[in-house]
């Protein structure tokens, strides 16, 4: 019998994923996949929270740092990504 993603990761030594986890994966897939964000963030880190940008830049430390600040979370528990520029991944 196949076994499901949990058993998977307790096989692996994991654990089932928090609901903050789940939620912090769906906002960094929004962020990543949303026309909107793509457009307007294109070559910054993106914090996204409860999908709505929170705070960008391209310092990816201040951008922890404002994103901390309005959100009131650790730093180090908050999601971030890069939007990448699609038009740097050509080939030269």
């Amino acid at each position: 019998m196949p076994l499901s993603c949990v058993d998977e990761r307790k096989a692996a030594g994991g654990y089932p994923l928090t609901a903050e986890e789940r939620q912090q994966g769906e906002d960094v897939h929004w962020a990543l996949h949303d026309p909107d964000v793509l457009a307007n963030y294109t070559g910054q880190f993106v914090v996204p929270v409860d999908r709505r940008i929170v705070a960008h830049g391209e310092d990816v430390e201040a951008v922890l740092e404002e994103a901390a600040r309005v959100t009131g979370r650790d730093p180090d528990r908050l999601p971030i990504c890069g939007i990448d520029d699609p038009l740097l991944d050509l080939p030269h």
